[in-house]
């Protein structure tokens, strides 16, 4: 069993279920009844009800070491592989373990005070119960479950309750169990639960239908009628203002995990979006969910198992057409439908209206809302898909495994890469991705009378998802591993697919047996996957995302990171995940592009998935067929949607459309790049909704590659041009339209520099200017002996700016200048001479160094004047310098040495600049002092 021997963390109705259905399979006395029926008892108890049950059991699992130690032995009988017993065995071959935990019944309650109890136990151990115990975390503390217990909680949403149960021998476990409060329902239960549509009968508040048109699928040679479940949330008295809201993909269909109408509900629910429509809007919610169901072929016989959460697309449009159709006869009043339809659901809704209007079936259905909808297809990663594929050929296709779920109509019909293609790069599965799209083009592609929004996952500016060619999985196993001698080790790797126009490992898989030191490959398998330019790697791209532990546990129906690990299925499935396989798996970047944001939009031009869409309205210039838009800043999980996108629905829904949110100034009627480079064309937009454009113009450094009524396509003229330029747009009504931008690489600005002075600070800095198209500016020294602010190189990102030249010697010093932009780099020279000067600098005066200077100033005279003037005059004896601040502000005197070094310790000084007042006979000389620390 894949219960742990104490606490469970977290524990839901979910995997009670789960539990359950596994201990009526396991249990050779078959003593309990079947989960279905517990679950029959419990539909007939109001929602506010929710019991409480108990699972306490002891079971066994095969000791790893069985077969080795001969304990069990394997015999073949009639095919089969059995395990047998072996007699005189020193030990037991099994494991027993205990598994105990509480779960309610249910998963939520329309209630903010229901009423739990404990009701139900399924016991099979050593020690039993004696209580039973709930902490609500409301502040009440555990609560004795032997009788009815009514937390109040404060509002609608997730909680988690902790459940402790204590046993006959003292011992107490604990676990704890998401459950959640959802909003109260207006709409009136019914026991009826089939309908039969027709004139005779109107609609119920709940209940479940058949199709009135069937549909025959690619692969089956008749056709068949989908089932349908809908409840009517009402929002007020009459049945009038109706949303309606379609179900997406949902392999789990007809299971606990599976979506049901409380949960498409919810989908429709984010940011209290579906209660804010029926509570102050007085709106009538209606789910719609597509049931799993038998059939027979038209001399019933051969039943068939239609799977409505993975059936074709079309089949279900026609479950969806009755839906409507019987909800526009038995509604009050002509307001019409407003259609939301989540993931696969936008597809179905987008087919189901093609078709009536295809065929003049009335809908009544003014706006078609799509929340993350595969317009062009959606993704799953080909290494998880070559992984089932590699599942279902080491079990021969007897173990449940994803790739029944991969073979699904729907699935085929979708994903833009799919195994069966047997194609290294992206392509459909053969005769049902591109004929579902064909046919629906066929029909009008998309219905003409609704208002078309698409609500996307993805972001709209090329941000990616994650690296391409990036392992996002590492399955490792081992085998008989026993006091480091050796056993089998297994090794599984996938990664996602590369950069355009390359190769990869996706899916690799390798076998070892390993004994001392030695290793040797017994089995290898691999597959590649390969990214075309004109796409780019798929599962990267920016768009709505999903994550592969999720993608397992709804293809496999169980956790990813247990794949091998838990028990559920056949005894063949036990035995390989427990005693053979052992596998533990590790996700490092488990989020994929589960639905490109240009699939979601419908996207009509260039293909490749990471372009930059945002800087333009994609109505005005014709590239998506849709009426309106929504994306977030960001990818974000897939059929999420923030408040701002639920702020969105909510004004289309109340008749004030929205317009697309870009990323542009929306008083600039010409969208593009600022700069344009030889290295690749450039496409302008013009962002407008008022008109067409009927003349391009450009500047005479530019060509014009081609040209719409909405766009141009530029290049320079030459591969040297370089400067500003223009793109002019005329309309056909007389009004203009122009950019200004950058052509080629920029400018090299560098005008002649001024002598300066040796050893001294010019007296005014030298400015360097503006360099037209650049983007950074680099001066770089040439010489040890010419400082840029007292270092040899610098950048800058703006200019103009003014700049210190320093120099320790006397000569000539070439000076360069670098400017860049995306485009490419600039040059620019010049020589600054540097001279002695006299004065301070010179003779009679003082030099000053280092400069700048960290810890200490070394201030020396010029020596040979200095000792003339002494014979004569004697007037540098003793004397003074002053050293401020740069504020002007006093700090210390300094006594000079006229005829050697003075050190003037600067190391407590803050950075920055000082001045050095020295008075030479009648003349007082300044010096500028840096410190830099």
């Amino acid at each position: 069993m894949n219960f742990t021997d104490s606490n469970q963390d977290t524990t839901s109705a979910v995997l009670f279920t789960i539990a359950l259905e596994e201990l009526k399979t396991a249990d050779y006395q078959n003593r309990w009844n079947s989960v279905s029926t517990i679950y029959q008892n419990l539909s007939s108890k109001p929602k506010w009800e929710v019991p409480v049950g108990i699972i306490n059991v002891d079971f066994n699992t095969i000791d790893e070491r069985a077969i080795e130690d001969d304990l069990l032995d394997i015999t073949v009988t009639q095919g089969d592989s059995l395990l047998v017993d072996v007699p005189d065995r020193t030990r037991s071959p099994y494991l027993t373990h205990t598994a105990s935990f509480a779960s309610p019944l249910r998963t939520q309650s329309n209630s903010l005070t229901p009423s739990f109890y404990w009701e139900f136990t399924r016991q099979a151990s050593y020690k039993t119960i004696l209580k039973v115990e709930a902490d609500f975390n409301l502040g009440q503390g555990w609560q004795d479950l032997s009788s009815v217990v009514t937390p109040s909680f404060p509002d609608f949403g997730l909680y988690y309750i902790d459940f402790r149960i204590t046993f006959s021998d003292g011992s107490k476990i604990s676990n704890s169990s998401k459950f959640e409060i959802s909003s109260e329902s207006t709409s009136t239960k019914i026991s009826q639960k089939t309908q039969e549509f027709n004139s005779s009968n109107c609609i119920t508040a709940q209940g479940e239908f058949f199709a009135t048109r069937s549909f025959q699928g690619y692969d089956e040679n008749q056709g068949y009628f989908g089932k349908g479940e809908f409840e009517i949330r009402q929002g007020g008295e009459n049945l009038d203002s109706l949303i309606v809201v379609v179900d997406g993909f949902d392999p789990s269909e007809g299971t606990p995990g599976g979506q049901n109408l409380e949960r498409i509900y919810n989908v429709f629910n984010q940011q209290g979006l579906a209660q804010d429509f029926q509570v102050n809007n007085g709106f009538d919610i209606i789910p719609l969910n597509f049931k799993k169901h038998t059939v027979f072929n038209q001399n019933f016989l051969f039943p068939k198992v239609i799977n409505g959460g993975t059936d074709y697309i079309e089949r279900n449009a026609m479950v969806l057409i009755t839906l409507l159709e019987k909800l526009n006869d038995c509604k009050t009043g002509n307001e019409p439908i407003k259609l939301v339809g989540v993931s696969m659901g936008g597809l179905i809704a987008r087919y189901a209206l093609t078709y009536m209007e295809y065929y003049n079936i009335p809908h009544n259905v003014d706006i078609m809302a799509t929340i993350d909808t595969p317009h062009q297809g959606a993704v799953v990663p080909k290494g998880f898909q070559d992984l089932s594929d590699f599942i279902n050929d080491i079990t021969l296709g007897i173990v449940d495994n994803p790739e029944n779920i991969l073979q699904s109509p729907a699935a085929k019909q979708m994903l833009k890469h799919h195994i069966l293609s047997g194609s290294n790069t992206p392509s459909g599965a053969p005769n049902f991705h591109n004929r579902f799209f064909t046919d629906l083009q066929q029909l009008g592609d998309y219905p003409v009378t609704p208002r078309k929004l698409s609500i996307i996952s993805g972001t709209m500016d090329g941000t990616k998802n994650n690296d391409s060619a990036e392992r996002y999985a590492n399955l490792t196993g081992q085998f008989g591993f026993y006091n480091g001698i050796g056993g089998l080790e297994s090794n599984i790797k996938m990664n996602y697919s590369p950069e355009p126009n390359n190769t990869i490992n996706d899916f690799y898989f390798r076998q070892r047996i390993s004994f001392l030191f030695l290793k040797f490959t017994v089995f290898k398998r691999k597959n590649q996957v390969s990214s075309l330019p004109s796409l780019g790697s798929l599962e990267n791209s920016p768009g709505g995302y999903y994550d592969v532990n999720t993608l397992a546990e709804n293809f496999i129906g169980g956790n990813f990171y247990g794949i091998f690990g838990d028990v559920s299925g056949t005894a063949l499935e036990v035995f390989l995940r427990e005693t053979l396989l052992h596998i533990e798996v590790n996700l490092t970047n488990p989020d994929f592009s589960f639905i490109p944001t240009k699939s979601s939009l419908d996207f009509i031009g260039d293909p490749y998935l990471y372009e930059k869409i945002n800087d333009r309205n994609l109505i005005c210039s014709g590239e998506t067929p849709f009426d309106s838009y929504f994306a977030p800043q960001n990818n974000i999980a897939h059929t999420i949607f923030t408040n701002a996108g639920a702020n969105f629905i909510t004004q289309e829904f109340l008749n004030n459309p929205q317009e697309p949110v870009l990323d542009v100034d929306t008083s600039a009627s010409i969208n593009g790049a600022d700069l344009v480079c030889s290295s690749k064309n450039e496409i302008y937009y013009f962002d407008t909704c008022s008109g067409i454009v009927s003349n391009w113009l450009v500047s005479s450094n530019l060509t014009i590659v081609s040209s719409t009524n909405f766009s141009v396509t530029v290049k320079p003229k030459y591969s040297t041009s370089k400067g500003g330029g223009f793109i002019t747009a005329s309309t056909g009504g007389g009004s203009n339209a122009t950019k200004n931008i950058y052509v080629g690489k920029p400018y090299a600005n560098l005008p002649q520099a001024d002598n300066i002075c040796t050893n001294q600070f010019p007296i005014n800095p030298y400015e360097l200017p503006a360099s037209e198209g650049a983007e950074t500016y680099r001066l770089v020294s040439s010489s040890p002996n010419l400082t840029i602010g007292g270092m040899s190189e610098v950048t800058y990102t703006n200019a103009p700016v003014l700049i210190d030249f320093l120099s320790n010697s006397p000569g000539t010093y070439l000076v360069e200048l670098f400017t860049s932009n995306a485009c490419g780099e600039s040059r620019a020279a010049m020589y600054i001479t540097s001279e002695s000067c006299g004065g301070p600098g010179g003779p009679g005066g003082f030099s000053i160094s280092p400069n700048p200077a960290s810890s200490e100033v070394t201030i020396k005279p010029n020596t040979e004047k200095s000792k003339t003037k002494a014979n004569t005059e004697n007037i540098y004896y003793n004397q003074i310098a002053k050293l401020f601040d740069f504020n002007g502000d006093f700090i210390k005197y300094i006594e000079l040495n006229p005829y050697g070094l003075t050190k003037l310790d600067v190391s407590n000084l803050k950075e920055g600049l000082y001045f050095l007042k020295i008075q030479a006979i009648e003349e007082e000389t300044t010096y500028k002092i840096v410190v830099k620390h």
